[in-house]
């Protein structure tokens, strides 16, 4: 009877585990061939196809054909959390460098048929920029006044790779201000849009002085958190060296 109970044992337990099986046969090679690699995960956040660390990054699946869309797929990663989600994948990847993605195909068996990887260069999420129109501030950037007086208000920039990055976080306040003998002469602003206290301030100012800004963003988690002090120097004309640097920004 004991011996029995074994057999029942090891029989259940090799069927449940059916689905990680790997009993290639002849249909099964075809397969593997047919779709090597030709399955895989496609970032449809960021435009260059890589991967950012600590942050939603979501996946679409890419098929060769509309057969391979009727199987059903296992994808794993060695970086990070994956869901499954109805358009995909979403993947948080922990760590910068490398995410490699392993895809299976579920064949009529129910057996697993490793049909390809993935790799993905994974980054770490650049610190924001600011933003006044189309340039930045930058720290000892030289700054036309007019950009301040003339603007709308300021941005926060990631990265072109990124589109919807700069909704992710919201400008709660900003300060501009400058040291004037043992004072700090500053005014501040709520919201992104520029006041008429920042521009009133602005207008006094005289070429040639070192100001400085200071951003309170908001997270999507609804944490705030304070940008570093970004020094600048307001003159008549932006310089090219920062257009420049703001186009390959």
């Amino acid at each position: 009877m004991k011996q029995l109970y074994i057999l029942f044992f090891i029989y259940f337990a090799f069927s449940s585990l059916n689905i990680y099986a790997q009993r290639i046969d002849y249909n099964d090679s075809l397969l593997i061939r047919k779709y090597r690699n030709k399955v895989y995960p496609k970032s449809v956040t960021s435009l260059s196809n890589i991967l950012y660390a600590g942050i939603d990054n979501d996946l679409v699946m890419i098929y060769p054909d509309n057969k391979s869309k009727t199987y059903n797929y296992i994808v794993s990663t060695n970086n990070g959390s994956l869901y499954k989600t109805d358009d995909g994948y979403l993947n948080i990847p922990r760590n910068a460098g490398r995410a490699f993605f392993s895809i299976y195909l579920i064949n009529e068996d129910h057996d697993t048929l490793l049909i390809g990887k993935k790799q993905f260069v994974v980054r770490n999420l650049p610190l924001a920029s600011i933003k006044v129109g189309d340039v930045l501030i930058s720290e000892g950037a030289e700054l036309n006044k007019a950009l301040f007086l003339n603007g709308d208000s300021i941005k926060l920039f990631f990265t072109d790779d990124l589109p919807e990055s700069a909704e992710w976080y919201v400008v709660k306040s900003f300060t501009v201000g400058y040291p004037y003998g043992k004072q700090f002469i500053s005014a501040e602003n709520n919201g992104p849009v520029i006041g008429d206290d920042i521009k009133n301030l602005l207008n006094k100012v005289t070429e040639d002085r070192e100001l400085s800004i200071r951003v309170n963003i908001v997270a999507p988690s609804g944490i705030l958190r304070f940008l570093p002090i970004t020094k600048f120097k307001i003159t008549q004309q932006t310089t090219d060296k920062q257009k420049v640097d703001s186009m390959k920004r």
